[in-house]
């Protein structure tokens, strides 16, 4: 390699050399390029294995999994990668938080749809008993 570009990328910024920000940066986008396909793949072979099956909670299943959002896969992808790097011992605690925030939002919203599924079949099953 050009020892040019390598007494660039040896050189240190903040406790950390620039070829280690730069790995971290790469580690980052593929962590969440995979986290998203991971996704993306598995949520459209479960809808074809759903599709197949007479129930609904599968669906809902599929659905919830489904509204899982970037910012879960970005605060994932950027607690990871930050545990390779010498940084003030702050911050991976600030996204760890940030972690657990999204992680707890998504998880509400998970329990959110099971709770409507079996509301919406409570009342079903109520009403097809009233009507006998």
């Amino acid at each position: 390699m050009n020892p040019e570009i390598m007494a660039i990328l040896s050189q240190e910024f903040l406790g950390n050399t620039v070829w280690k920000y730069a790995v971290s940066v790469t580690v980052f986008f593929v962590l969440w390029i995979v986290f998203k396909l991971f996704k993306i793949i598995i949520i459209a072979k479960l809808k074809g294995l759903s599709e197949r099956t007479k129930t609904d909670l599968d669906d809902t299943t599929i659905d919830a999994v489904d509204a899982i959002g970037w910012p879960f896969y970005t605060s994932l992808s950027a607690f990871i990668v930050v545990q390779g790097l010498s940084i003030p011992s702050f911050i991976p605690k600030i996204l760890w938080y940030i972690l657990l925030i999204t992680g707890a939002y998504y998880a509400s919203k998970f329990a959110n749809k099971f709770i409507d599924y079996f509301a919406v079949n409570c009342q079903k099953a109520r009403e097809q008993t009233n009507l006998s």
